[in-house]
């Protein structure tokens, strides 16, 4: 079992009010509700980016009707995967990628066999086609 400490915290009058009614709404105490939210704020991985970054994020993110967050895991994800595919594309397929996993039960594994497939598909073309220049 952890230690747990006291520390005193100041909050803001209109961000407590907000606290107090969420916490309400769900049924929780205002401490418990702050305890839970402090544990997800410390769970959650924070660094920063310049302001002209987050902006460009951000404004890309809402582009596509995805959260910022969830665009940011995701361009992670792909930049660090060890098995990794990159192509280029048009800006219309890029932001269609990047909606998929606007939902929370979307991920590439989930993605891959349709992937697949389409390659599949796009490779039996091109053996057709060539045959028939033959």
């Amino acid at each position: 079992m952890s230690a747990s400490k006291r520390v005193n915290i100041t909050i803001p009058e209109d961000i407590l009010e907000m606290a107090k009614k969420y916490a309400t709404e769900k049924n929780y105490t205002l401490s418990a509700f702050i305890k839970r939210a402090l544990e997800k704020a410390m769970s959650d991985s924070v660094f920063r980016v310049e302001d002209d970054v987050y902006n460009q994020v951000v404004e890309h993110a809402r582009s596509i009707n995805m959260q910022s967050q969830d665009f940011l895991r995701q361009v992670l994800e792909d930049a660090l995967s060890a098995n990794k595919v990159t192509i280029s594309c048009s800006k219309e397929t890029q932001d269609t990628y990047y909606k998929m996993f606007a939902f929370d039960d979307v991920s590439d594994a989930g993605f891959e066999p349709y992937f697949k497939k389409a390659m599949a598909q796009y490779l039996q073309e091109q053996v057709i086609n060539k045959l028939k220049e033959d």
